[in-house]
Parts: structure tokens; sequence; C-alpha cells
């Protein structure tokens, strides 16, 4: 028995040794372990106060846009009432004639006219001068371009109309 002693003395010295590195690597892990966990805590507690800061300041934010939203709201309300007594006046005004029939101007028009039938003649009269006036769009555009054109090659073109037709280009 004494030789198995022998033996097992140095087997149980560096097992026990073994055990004790082990041990401190164990606890070295352990350790690291918490620090990692006691960072981690930080880094969501210091995450939790910025959410936190970033939501009060969402609702602040939510807080002035409803007051502006409701401001907004009370001023529609204020111009859709006096644009209703606007409509309404306009609609008197329309339908009174423009030559009240004691004038004497009255007498020598051929009728009286509304402000609505002066505005269809209006109409009709823009109408009817809309071939005119998508000429001259159209001949204005021609000079701009050629003036533009012009321009590019180094010369300078200033038109100058004369509307009697006694000068000449310039």
């Amino acid at each position: 028995m004494a030789q198995r002693w022998l033996i097992a003395a140095p087997l149980l010295a560096l097992a026990s040794v073994g055990c004790s590195e082990a041990a401190s690597q164990e606890r070295a892990q352990l350790e690291q372990a918490q620090r990692s966990v006691w960072e981690r805590d930080n880094k969501i507690r210091a995450l939790e106060w910025q959410l936190t800061a970033t939501w009060q300041e969402k609702q602040a934010a939510d807080q002035r846009h409803d007051a502006a939203l409701r401001e907004l709201n009370e001023r529609v309300l204020q111009l859709s009432s006096s644009n209703a007594a606007l409509v309404e006046r306009l609609r008197q005004a329309d339908a009174k004639p423009i030559f009240p029939p004691d004038d004497p101007n009255a007498k020598k028009t051929p009728g009286h006219l509304s402000n609505a039938d002066l505005r269809r003649v209006e109409l009709l009269i823009d109408e009817k001068n809309k071939p005119v006036n998508e000429a001259l769009r159209r001949i204005e555009r021609q000079m701009n371009e050629r003036a533009k054109g012009e321009q590019r090659q180094g010369r300078q073109v200033v038109d100058v109309l004369d509307p009697w037709g006694f000068g000449e280009r310039k």
C-alpha cells in the first residue's frame, strides 16, 4: 500500500495544481464576464437616459404642433366665416345693376348690365382675342430665341420697336 501511496501522491499533487490553474482561469473568465456585464449595464443606462431625453423632446414638439394646429383651425374657422360674409356681399353687389334706375346715364345705355353680365362679356371678348394673344406670344418667343442665338454668337441684339414705322431696326 505504501507503494500505491507513493504513486498516488504525485498524481494528487499534479491534479491539485491542475485544478488550481483551472480555478484561477475560471475566476479570470468570471471576472471578465462580470466586467463586460457591468459595461453593458452602463451602456444600457446611458441609452435609457438618451431615449428618455429624446422622448421628452418629442412630447414637447408634439405639444407645440398640437397648439399650432389648434391655432390654425381657429384661424380657418374665422376666415371661413368672414369668407361667407364676403360671398354674401358679393352676391348682393352682383344683384344690383351697375347704373341705378334714377341715374341719367342709365337711360342712355341699352340695358342694365349686372356685374355677372359684364364678366360674361369680358370672357367672350377674351375668347375672341385668344388667337391674337397666342400669335403675340409666339412672335415674342421667336424674337427671344433669335436674340439668344445671336448672343451665343457674340453679338448683342437690341430690338427697338417704332410704333409709327419711321425708324429702323437698331
